[in-house]
């Protein structure tokens, strides 16, 4: 994951990030006063793949930024930390799936398999998001319990990039790429692991992880225990077990088509 750092050496990038988290945010902040059990109903989830596809790091950290910019209009707590982190994992994954094999690349959903790994990165992103979202709200400050919490979430943050995702990035991402915004036109090779023989044990990690504990976490609320210290012991693992494999996965010099 040396990419999440390299990143920050490159204005056209940190400029990304900004633009990201202001956009991310607006479309937050106007959905915040409709909720679900106290759970926001985010339309603005449709874009968090695509910022992680085209943007890469940047799309990450941007929407990680524009969650806690949306939580200071009415949701801020110290679990915010926590929708941070999510939210960035919530495009950082898709970006991971993307780019995870060699071939056609180019930020447009053009056929079926193409279809398919986005769909498998965003479902996969919102997996990771639960993951991480439960883990702080429900484990560590027990503020709801996992069944309901994991579901709201899942189908607020999860339904629009599934649905809607796919066209909307045949739409916008060849633009950017012809406009030279894309990550692959500002960075460089060697920013990132290039190593990609670890790629499929390493998504194995990424996203199969946070799975095993969403599902242990719903059997252990199943019979009691929907929040609290158990919880953390599920979650945890789990969650450093992904970030192994993000750190695992690299992508293809082949994608980069200029330098600076």
């Amino acid at each position: 994951m040396k990419d999440i750092f390299t990143m920050w050496k490159y204005p056209k990038m940190i400029t990304l990030t900004a633009i990201c988290a202001a956009i991310y945010a607006a479309l937050l902040i106007p959905f915040k006063a409709i909720v679900i059990f106290s759970v926001e109903v985010r339309v603005a989830t449709v874009i968090v793949p695509i910022m992680g596809i085209l943007f890469g790091p940047a799309g990450a950290w941007g929407v990680g930024i524009g969650n806690l910019i949306g939580d200071f209009f009415g949701s801020m707590s110290v679990a915010s930390i926590f929708g941070v982190i999510a939210n960035f994992f919530f495009a950082y994954v898709p970006y991971k799936v993307w780019y995870m094999f060699k071939g056609d690349v180019e930020p447009k959903t053009n056929n079926a398999g193409k279809v398919v790994r986005f769909l498998i990165g965003s479902a996969g992103g919102s997996l990771t998001d639960v993951c991480w979202l439960c883990f702080g709200v429900c484990a560590v400050f027990s503020q709801l319990p996992y069944p309901l919490f994991a579901s709201i979430i899942g189908v607020t943050n999860g339904l629009f990039p599934l649905v809607l995702g796919a066209p909307v990035l045949s739409l916008v991402g060849p633009r950017i790429k012809k406009w030279g915004l894309a990550f692959t036109s500002i960075m460089k090779p060697e920013d990132f692991n290039t190593n990609m023989k670890l790629n499929i044990p390493g998504a194995i990690c990424l996203i199969g992880a946070p799975l095993v504990a969403v599902v242990i976490s719903l059997v252990m609320s199943a019979q009691g225990t929907s929040v609290g210290t158990p919880l953390v012991w599920v979650g945890l693992p789990a969650l450093v077990i992904s970030v192994a494999g993000a750190c695992m996965m690299g992508i293809s010099k082949d994608i980069f088509d200029t330098e600076e």
